[in-house]
């Protein structure tokens, strides 16, 4: 499950992006309680990866995510978040050590913009 959070996420809109990515369909409730029950049921049992990325505050996890998903999803199940801040992780207790990604060159970044590039034409081509 891949879901990008926003500087400023809706909690009801969070959990409506999770609840489709995880198969679910989106509800009309006013309330967080009922699609928070619904992802409940949409991941219950099913072992997944969780990628919330590009967070800005780490009460996206405790406060709207961690209810349904921490006993919904089966053993083995894993969530890796990714921040610009330390502050963002530490505030979620994720285990250290922290992984700090640099930046690429501009060298190296169009290199790989180049190869996805070539990727695509490819693909193009052959379909």
């Amino acid at each position: 499950m891949w879901l990008c959070v926003n500087k400023d996420f809706s909690e009801t809109e969070l959990l409506m992006s999770a609840i489709e990515v995880a198969g679910g369909h989106r509800t009309t409730a006013n309330t967080k309680a009922v699609p928070e029950q619904i992802l409940k049921e949409a991941v219950k049992g099913h072992k997944a990866l969780l990628v919330m990325d590009d967070v800005w505050d780490h009460r996206v996890w405790e406060g709207v995510l961690q209810t349904p998903l921490a006993n919904a999803l089966a053993r083995g199940s894993s969530v890796l978040m990714t921040t610009r801040h330390t502050t963002v992780a530490r505030g979620t207790k994720a285990e250290e050590p922290y992984h700090h990604v640099q930046k690429l060159r501009p060298e190296d970044a169009w290199s790989l913009l180049k190869k996805q590039e070539m990727k695509i034409l490819n693909l193009r081509l052959t379909s």
